[in-house]
């Protein structure tokens, strides 16, 4: 397992600063992570925080990817995901 702290996932996307936002619920199925969250940074740019196993993250990246695809369009959310 991967341990890092808050700041430091913040870190490895440039973000300086996030509050956590619990009063956003994210689709899914939360079973599927170790850990999800909605942070929202200083720029008031919603990210959705995910835990996954190993195994999970291949697919969980490309879900980012095509998140990230999708920001082009005009979405106002990104997905950040780390292995454990």
């Amino acid at each position: 397992m991967i341990d890092y702290s808050f700041s430091e996932l913040l870190q490895m996307w440039n973000i300086n600063h996030a509050d956590i936002r619990p009063d956003l619920e994210i689709p899914g199925s939360p079973e599927r992570s170790k850990y999800r969250t909605v942070i929202e940074s200083n720029d008031k740019v919603l990210y959705v925080l995910e835990a996954v196993e190993n195994h999970q993250y291949p697919r969980k990246r490309y879900l980012a990817e095509t998140l990230s695809e999708l920001d082009t369009w005009g979405s106002n959310q990104k997905s950040m995901i780390w292995p454990i």
